[in-house]
């Protein structure tokens, strides 16, 4: 008997941690979002709408305070 062939895949979802927000919160859809990560306040945007980038948001920034 022969075993079937192994099948593997790799994909790239752009800003998919801002995608998998508005996923779960949908009243979100028509807001500017941003994905913070690290400690505070040494956070920084790791994702990010089309809306926040429209805003000049950007893949880096720090929280403003």
């Amino acid at each position: 008997m022969t075993r079937p062939a192994e099948l593997y895949a790799c994909l790239y979802a752009k800003e998919f941690p801002a995608q998998a927000l508005l996923r779960l919160r949908p009243e979100m859809r028509d807001k500017p979002c941003v994905i913070m990560e690290g400690e505070p306040p040494l956070q920084a945007v790791c994702s990010l709408t089309r809306k926040a980038r429209s805003l000049g948001i950007a893949h880096g920034m720090t929280q403003v305070c």
